[in-house]
């Protein structure tokens, strides 16, 4: 995740492009399987 925070502090947040960011980063579930309510199938990152 460390490059994503780069990319985002680096270049999205740079010179005004944008204010605020959030990345949401989907991991895999194996086929057939539903994700509960409280596993860690998404990953919400925030930036400033």
């Amino acid at each position: 995740m460390a490059h994503v925070k780069e990319k985002v502090t680096g270049y999205w947040l740079k010179h005004n492009r944008a204010y605020d960011e959030i990345v949401v980063k989907i991991n895999p579930v194996s086929q057939g399987v539903m994700p509960a309510h409280n596993d860690r199938s998404m990953t919400l990152l925030r930036f400033r």
